[in-house]
C-alpha cells in the first residue's frame, strides 16, 4: 500500500479511476474525517496532483458516508465523479465539475443494487 503526504499527514491509497490518459481522480484514507475520503486528481496522467473538496455539506442526510470512487468520467467537456458506500452500503453520490481542479458540484444521489460474490 502506497502511502501519501500530501500535507503533511500520511494517507494510505484506497481507490483509483481514470476518465481518460491525462484526467485521474484518487481517494485516500486519511485525516481526521473518517466518513468521506480525501481526493485528489491530476491532469497530466499523474506527474502532479491536487487535492479538491467535494461539497460534503450538500449531501442529503441520508448519506452518512461515502468510501470508493465508482465512475470518473470527462465527457462534453464536462467531468463527472461517482462516489459510492463500497460493499456494505448503497446509496451513490454524482458529483461534476467543468476544471478537474476547480470547483465541484453535487448533483444527485441514487440507490444501486449490492452484488456479492457467491
Amino acid at each position: 500500500m502506497q502511502r501519501w503526504e500530501p500535507t503533511g499527514r500520511w494517507a494510505a491509497a484506497k481507490d483509483m479511476a481514470m476518465a481518460d490518459e491525462q484526467n485521474g481522480a484518487i481517494a485516500l484514507e486519511a485525516g481526521m474525517d473518517v466518513y468521506f475520503p480525501l481526493l485528489y486528481v491530476t491532469a497530466d496522467t499523474g506527474d502532479h496532483w491536487r487535492e479538491i473538496k467535494l461539497p460534503y455539506d450538500d449531501l442529503p442526510k441520508e448519506v452518512q458516508y461515502l468510501t470508493d470512487i465508482d465512475s470518473f468520467t470527462y465527457e462534453n467537456g464536462k467531468f463527472t465523479l461517482i462516489l459510492g458506500q463500497g460493499d456494505a452500503g448503497t446509496r451513490k453520490v454524482t458529483f461534476t465539475a467543468t476544471d478537474i481542479s476547480g470547483i465541484w458540484q453535487y448533483t444527485e444521489m441514487k440507490e444501486a443494487t449490492i452484488h456479492t460474490v457467491g
